[in-house]
């Protein structure tokens, strides 16, 4: 090892013009991939092809359509909403929602064909037609018809009939799915903002999934342009004051950026597609790029403001931190390997990524970072940072030696009751609330949510046992049995069925008696009314979104209100295991949909993040363990490595208890800093015992002179850096920087008081 050591140090210092314009050239060829990335924010990148439940949800949409929509709310702020002017409003926004770029279908009171029968004759009609010629008793007719048949009530118009809901189906291109949301999403708000301007009493308030995605967009948008920058601001910011010199914020910033780029680059020569989760790799890139690079500026600085020659400063900072940063990158590439065991497609881009730029990172900080050290200017300094930090690292070792043993109980009990509290949080993914409050689709969403139920649905393709039997009794009354029990299920706000139509038939064609609300007694008498009331449908109102076009099967859909991920499986485990029970075999399916795919993706990506971070812990240990030739050392490591992301995630359920996907990404941002750590104190203490024949008192105290300025600028600098994602507007970014602070402070402070005091117990008491 000490040979390699010297090798890297004369390439980079006694060759540094080579060594600067091969680096330059290798970066330049993976650059120049950059401009063939690209982004995808379609939420099916997340699922690969064989997962059961995006196939089956597939399968859905193949019969049926594309669920993707917009939801206009009609809110009366002043009286009752059913008036005539209302009911003018309702029809003319029915009209303007056909003219919304991709929308294929609108769902209105003015479009809901109510039928009634008269002389034996079954007559279909709009609910709303030609609003301004209605009578106060048709208003009244309409209002009790909206209050009273399942398929309206909770569905397009609330129980109490506050609010009535025009809702856009839409069929994108997906050529940019992206661009195509923003340009629906802004019509839709140009025709929202023109009805609240000419009518004052009324509010529009929207939602859909095309809307919820472009608000996320938008605000992951901005948190990139100002938020994001503002991060790396302070944390460069910090650097500077710090290290006290230009010329090495410059070079960090210069690695950093260039390892970023390069690893892009290389990502798109390799054909990867961007995503809002495989982008996060530019946070973690940078955040090893920045330990690296600070490792060898502190002990290069400290060498170089005592008076040593700036080019044998930096053949030691190289020679002594070669071993340690080479062992950080080779194990947290490999723990960011161990992510192709994810059953998420993108959390393969993202470990694949982040593992080529943490190599480059190192290649980097040793190739590139010197000679640009060498070349530029640096003004000596009586010490860095005025010799404050060393003598707090000083003090600090001499407290930690002298107060071994209380430290070791007392960080090994706070320690383990935080990661006791860890199996308390809860996996809840609620996509409906991701968003900050105040926020205007947030709070238009909750109101939805209150009313009607929002985005969550559960949808089922019910087969029949051939084409045209969807007619037959026996299917018919399956599914009427199954819409009644859902009907009592507590969290269900409702059901649209195919079942729920043909009853309202049967009564039409038997004078509207009430008493023949129920399925047709025949197969041809079903058949019959279906296809009598199929031919009465104006053009845009087709049952294609309902019925299968060779009549083999139909589509039943639960909408629910926003729910926790828990609740939500746990009614469609209900659901599953009712169907399963109660209707015949060829009707069977488990009930599929975007929130039931993200819940159970949801719950998947923590088991799959745990598996890999434990799988790579170990191989890290295993790694380590060869390095340092023993096992004593290799397995005091997994300690310090493991106990953070414990101690994180249980403050996390004491601040909040609920996690989301992204904060499954914490662990992999985070363990390249834990491990760093971890690494440099370890390697500089064996140093000390091996090299210099220390004791293991003096070999703390070593340890500490010579990394603990290091670790202590590491972790201020990022702990602020990710400290301004608290003020994300998107929740999720904001609980990404909380927990990532909790466990960067962690590693830090069990890296300083327990590490130490494990080390001095297993190396034997205090030498005189």
């Amino acid at each position: 090892m000490q040979r390699l050591e010297s090798w890297f140090s004369r390439a980079a210092t006694h060759s540094p013009l080579t060594s600067f314009i091969l680096s330059l050239l290798i970066m330049g060829a993976l650059i120049a991939g950059l401009p063939n990335l690209r982004f995808d924010a379609d939420p099916g990148i997340y699922f690969s092809e064989d997962h059961e439940h995006y196939r089956l949800f597939k399968v859905l949409e193949k019969d049926y359509g594309r669920a993707d929509s917009v939801i206009m709310v009609v809110k009366a702020n002043e009286g009752p909403l059913f008036t005539r002017e209302n009911l003018m409003v309702i029809e003319s926004l029915t009209e303007q929602a056909w003219t919304l770029p991709f929308g294929t279908r609108v769902d209105s009171l003015a479009t809901y064909n109510y039928s009634w029968s008269e002389d034996d004759e079954l007559y279909v009609e709009s609910l709303i037609e030609n609003a301004a010629d209605l009578s106060d008793a048709d208003i009244v007719r309409i209002q009790d018809i909206a209050r009273s048949d399942p398929d309206v009530a909770d569905r397009l118009v609330s129980t109490q009939a506050e609010m009535a809901i025009v809702r856009v189906t839409a069929t994108l291109p997906k050529l940019n799915r992206q661009a195509e949301e923003s340009e629906m999403a802004e019509a839709t708000r140009a025709v929202a903002d023109k009805i609240e301007a000419e009518h004052p009493n009324l509010e529009i308030l929207l939602s859909g999934n095309v809307i919820s995605n472009t608000e996320v967009t938008n605000i992951a948008t901005n948190d990139v342009m100002t938020v994001i920058p503002m991060m790396y601001l302070v944390i460069f910011v910090m650097l500077g004051f710090l290290l006290r010199s230009i010329t090495a914020v410059c070079s960090i910033i210069v690695v950093t950026m260039l390892s970023c780029m390069g690893a892009m680059g290389l990502a798109a020569w390799l054909g990867v597609v961007l995503n809002m989760m495989s982008i996060t790799a530019v946070n973690i890139i940078i955040t090893v790029s920045i330990a690296h690079c600070v490792h060898i500026l502190v002990f290069f600085l400290q060498l170089y403001h005592k008076g040593e020659d700036k080019r044998k400063a930096l053949d030691e900072a190289l020679r002594v931190n070669l071993t340690p940063i080479m062992l950080t990158s080779v194990t947290t590439a490999l723990g960011f390997l161990s992510m192709n065991l994810s059953k998420m497609p993108p959390a393969h881009d993202l470990g694949n990524i982040t593992a080529i730029g943490v190599v480059i990172a190192f290649m980097l900080s040793i190739f590139l970072l010197p000679p640009m050290l060498l070349v530029l200017p640096i003004k000596r300094r009586q010490e860095i940072d005025g010799g404050a930090l060393n003598k707090m690292m000083a003090r600090l070792a001499e407290f930690v030696i002298r107060r071994r043993t209380p430290l070791l109980i007392a960080t090994l009990l706070i320690s383990g009751s935080f990661v006791a509290l860890a199996p308390m949080n809860v996996m809840n993914d609620k996509f409906t609330e991701n968003v900050k409050l105040p926020n205007e689709f947030r709070a238009d969403n909750a109101e939805l949510d209150k009313y009607f139920g929002g985005l969550y649905t559960i949808e089922y393709g019910f087969e029949a046992n051939e084409e045209g039997s969807i007619s037959d009794p026996e299917y018919l009354q399956a599914m009427d049995k199954f819409v009644a029990w859902l009907r009592e299920q507590p969290e269900v706000r409702n059901v649209h069925a195919y079942s729920d139509m043909m009853k309202r038939l049967n009564r039409n064609m038997h004078n509207d008696d009430p008493d023949y609300y129920a399925i047709p007694t025949s197969r041809d008498e079903a058949a019959q009314y279906q296809l009598m009331f199929e031919i009465s449908q104006p053009f845009g109102a087709d049952m294609t979104n309902t019925i299968k076009q060779d009549k083999s099967g139909t589509r039943l859909i639960v909408t629910l209100p926003s729910t926790d991920t828990s609740n939500l499986i746990a009614l469609q485990q209900r659901a599953q295991t009712w169907v399963g029970e109660n209707m015949p075999g060829y009707m069977f399916h488990t009930g599929e949909g975007l929130a039931v795919m993200w819940s159970y993706l949801g719950q998947e990506a923590l088991v799959d993040g745990l598996k890999g971070a434990l799988l790579a812990l170990f191989l890290i240990s295993v790694i380590l363990t060869m390095v340092f030739k023993s096992f004593k050392y290799g397995a005091i490591s997994l300690i310090p490595n493991l106990l953070p992301a414990g101690v994180g995630y249980g403050i996390w359920a004491i601040i909040n208890g609920e996690l989301n996907m992204g904060q499954m990404l914490v662990l992999s941002i985070t363990i390249g800093i834990v491990v760093d750590d971890t690494v440099h104190f370890l390697t500089k203490y064996l140093r000390a015992r091996q090299m210099h024949n220390n004791s293991a008192e003096d070999a703390v105290r070593y340890a500490f002179s010579q990394v603990g300025p290091a670790l202590w600028i590491t972790t201020a600098v990022l702990v602020l850096g990710f400290g301004m994602l608290l003020g994300s507007g998107f929740i999720p970014n904001a609980n990404l920087g909380m927990l990532t602070m909790n466990i960067l402070i962690a590693a830090l402070l069990l890296d300083f008081f327990l590490l130490p005091p494990l080390l001095m117990l297993v190396d034997g008491k205090k030498r005189d």
